[in-house]
């Protein structure tokens, strides 16, 4: 089927694309070969391999894989957006999520505020009930 196709387009469909990233869940190239170090990292010689921590994670989050931590913080989302709103969710959401990821300090704020004000912004543009919940069944305010 793909003989068919003009060159350009053979060329896009015909290309192997990966959905997961395997440098991050420790798998190999297909093409069994191996690589120098500065292919595998993308860093040469002289510079330092490791990542300078800004701070460090409570060892019960240090401990969970992305994979786990994913699981958790989609379930506790939901589970906190039921109970209390998505209004109170989403920072909480992205408060955890920036800290797992040890985001710089500022980031975290700063993407706190915009969420919050992503969910009001919906709440007025749309009139979307964010704030309401099993808690407040009529909304915050």
């Amino acid at each position: 089927m793909e003989k068919r196709l003009p060159e350009p387009v053979r060329r896009i469909v015909a290309e192997s694309v990966d959905i997961v990233d395997r440098d991050e869940f420790g798998m190999d190239g297909e093409d069994g070969g191996e690589e120098s170090d500065t292919a595998k990292t993308g860093i040469d010689a002289g510079e330092a391999t490791t990542k300078p921590d800004r701070r460090d994670l409570p060892p019960v989050l240090d401990r969970l894989t992305a994979r786990q931590f994913t699981f958790g913080a989609i379930a506790g989302y939901v589970g906190v957006a039921y109970v209390l709103s998505i209004l109170v969710a989403t920072p909480l959401f992205v408060l955890t999520y920036g800290y797992w990821n040890r985001q710089p300090r500022w980031a975290v704020v700063g993407l706190t505020v915009v969420s919050i004000g992503i969910c009001l912004l919906f709440m007025s543009i749309a009139n979307a009930p964010l704030d309401r919940s099993l808690l407040f069944p009529r909304g915050m305010f």
